[in-house]
């Protein structure tokens, strides 16, 4: 068995095709079909399906697949190790950093890499905590120098230093000739603070101590850095706490305090991406002695090792948690405070008590490494189970329950990529820490409705489907008679009963007894369905009625004409109860959002993205045929027919649909800031 034949099956394996792989491998067809077969022989089993449609690996193929993958990267991976332990084949490592590690440690790091390294080009990028820990998760930096957050996300960290921050005290303010500085004598100076939201150490320990000590009414500034705080306290426009790094700051025009019941101390560490760089050694173990050890650890195991992903030891605020829903396990995934990997655990499908019991022992484990209890943050996609494991999750004080939309979570688009619940439950951890760190389009995470909005939605839910069953038995009805020649029967008519005793077939026959006797059936589930459907109605009459007084949106969309009881009682019940922002947001909840195609010199429409709630979605386009019909001398409607005329009478289903959308964005306006739409007709009391 050759290297060369592994590499052409893997090449054949990951194209199937014999072609493309050729092409992929510079080698012509005939030759790598004859080395794919001489495997086969060797190996005693065949590896593919050959057709003269397509090739398929068979269960030994996939098998030997696997082991070939992982083979081919060890001796890439073996290849690489030894390069890069000579040091010389290494061309750039791209390194980002915050100011204080620039005056400080860095060149003191750089120094020794570049003794060791000489041929490495090192690219040093600037920047606060946030953006570093963004580029590292990207692949943009290969290490940074960063200060300890909360949510830390897919990295590893590594402290190497720390530092006290101080009052930073204007060179003419009164404060800067005392020498001991008590939390009183802050009470009547204008404090500059710190707003940033990256969850940093820093701004949630100010923070709590300015809301201990009643300072938060003196907070007269707030700045996103230190350089510009530093600035404001130079200009005497107030006070505020720097990290002693500042002294060294030229021409700077402040004093560094110490405050008696103030002592803050920073880390100041190194990161990287663990998934990216394939590390995972005994650093965060404490078995670096110098930074020369750590980056030549860091150095030898660049290459990109073949394996699954672990989760890596943060600093974090609280015990993050995903669950994998199913009928009969629940997957807890954690990542907790102190810990080295994310833990699992299964709990009984459908036992809540199991689930606290499972919550509570993490904090305790949490709490014998750290010694304090954290809150515990749950995250689900939103399926079978609904919202009640997340309204029962919220009734507890310390667990924080978020619900996701499982298609906005971004997963590698391989043609075949790995699916299990394990992989799902990490990937969930990493989603919520990356939003909770504040990355907004990370996923859209799902607003729970409250319990009785949800209930709300039952009645015309429930009708939706006796309509769709009341079809069905129509439907059959007449398809049975249509058998024998019968073609005008109404099943919904009152008299439905009296006529079928005197119906004929279509060749002057009496109808056969037992094809009467199976409509008379289905007659009977006919009727039975009728009245169930007269009941959800009076229900829906009921609850209008009952609204009616607090001029609720349903309440205000039946005075519009054109609009009855059943499109107010699901334009409220399935959307318009809700917040929005911006139309925008109304738009995309129906589903009628417009889904661009911009991509070099592509650019198309790709319709309505079908995402939001599909029953509002179907009511609106419906209500916008309607809207033709009874309110012609709208503007919207008006609209509509200007556009159709524009195009000579074509693509109305077209324009409907962005009739659909302008229509539910004016009604949302209509129901919450009172802005009527323009020429419409409106109900005689």
């Amino acid at each position: 068995m050759e290297l060369r034949q592994l590499s052409y099956f893997k090449a054949v394996a990951e194209e199937l095709h014999f072609g493309r792989a050729a092409a992929r491998m510079c080698i012509a067809q005939p030759a790598l079909s004859n080395h794919v077969m001489s495997l086969e022989r060797e190996l005693g089993c065949p590896l593919f399906i050959r057709s003269t449609r397509r090739v398929e690996l068979t269960r030994a193929g996939e098998t030997f697949y696997d082991r070939c993958v992982r083979i081919l990267s060890d001796i890439d991976l073996t290849t690489e190790l030894t390069r890069a332990a000579g040091g010389s084949r290494i061309r750039q490592i791209r390194i980002g950093s915050i100011y204080p590690a620039t005056m400080g440690m860095l060149p003191t790091f750089l120094a020794k890499i570049a003794r060791k390294f000489p041929d490495v080009r090192i690219h040093i990028a600037s920047g606060n905590t946030g953006e570093i820990i963004r580029g590292l998760e990207t692949g943009q930096l290969n290490l940074g120098f960063i200060r300890p957050v909360e949510n830390i996300g897919s990295l590893r960290f590594v402290s190497l230093a720390h530092e006290r921050y101080y009052l930073a005290v204007g060179h003419a303010n009164p404060l800067a000739a005392r020498e001991e500085i008590t939390i009183d004598d802050l009470r009547t100076q204008k404090i500059i603070a710190f707003s940033r939201q990256n969850l940093s150490f820093t701004e949630r320990y100010f923070n709590e101590k300015f809301a201990e000590y009643d300072l938060t009414a003196n907070i007269a500034f707030s700045c996103d850095d230190t350089y510009s705080l530093v600035s404001l306290v130079s200009a005497g426009l107030g006070i505020g706490f720097a990290p002693e790094w500042t002294l060294d700051l030229p021409n700077r025009g402040f004093e560094l305090k110490k405050v008696s019941g103030i002592d803050f101390r920073i880390g100041l560490g190194i990161a990287w991406n663990k998934i990216l760089w394939g590390v995972d050694s005994g650093l965060h173990r404490g078995r670096v002695g110098s930074l020369k050890s750590l980056w030549r650890l860091i150095m030898l195991t660049t290459a990109d090792k073949p394996e699954v992903p672990a989760a890596i030891r943060v600093d974090l605020g609280a015990i993050f948690v995903s669950l994998e829903l199913s009928k009969s396990t629940w997957l807890v995934t954690s990542l907790s405070p102190g810990s080295a990997k994310m833990s699992r655990h299964a709990v009984a499908g459908g036992d809540i008590a199991g689930l606290f019991a499972c919550f509570d022992e993490l904090r305790q484990k949490a709490f014998s490494r750290e010694g304090k209890l954290y809150p515990v943050v749950v995250i689900q996609e939103v399926g079978l189970d609904g919202f009640w494991i997340g309204r029962a999750l919220n009734r507890v004080v310390w667990i924080e329950s978020h619900l996701v939309e499982a298609a906005s979570i971004a997963v590698p688009r391989r043609r075949r990529r790995a699916k299990t619940d394990r992989i799902d439950g990490e990937t969930l951890v990493r989603t919520l820490l990356a939003w909770k760190r504040g990355e907004p389009r990370v996923c859209s995470m799902v607003k729970m409705p409250t319990f009785e909005e949800e209930d709300r939605r039952r009645i015309g839910r429930e009708r939706k489907v006796l309509i769709t069953e009341r079809v069905l038995h129509v439907n059959r009805i007449k398809g049975l008679l249509f058998c024998h020649g019968i073609r005008d029967y109404a099943p919904l008519r009152r008299d439905r009963r009296a006529r079928l005793e005197d119906l004929r077939t279509g060749d002057d026959r009496v109808l056969p007894k037992h094809i009467k006797a199976q409509i008379s059936r289905e007659l009977d589930r006919l009727e039975l369905l009728l009245e169930q459907i007269r009941t959800v109605e009076a229900e829906r009459d009921a609850l209008i009625v009952e609204q009616a007084t607090s001029a609720s949106p349903a309440a205000l969309l039946l005075g519009i004409r054109g609009i009855g009881s059943e499109f107010a009682a699901v334009l409220h019940s399935e959307g318009l109860f809700r917040h929005f922002d911006n139309r925008r947001q109304v738009a995309a909840y129906a589903g009628l959002a417009p889904s661009p195609w911009q991509s070099g010199s592509i650019n198309r429409e790709q319709g309505v993205s079908k995402a939001g709630n599909p029953r509002l979605r179907t009511t609106m386009v419906e209500l916008a045929w309607l809207w033709l019909r009874y309110q012609p001398g709208s503007r919207l409607s008006c609209w509509f027919k200007e556009r159709v005329a524009r195009n000579g009478g074509r693509f109305k289903k077209t324009i409907i649909v962005a009739l659909a959308r302008k229509l539910l964005v004016a009604l949302w306006k209509y129901v919450n800031a009172g802005i009527v739409i323009e020429g419409v007709v409106m109900k005689s009391a």
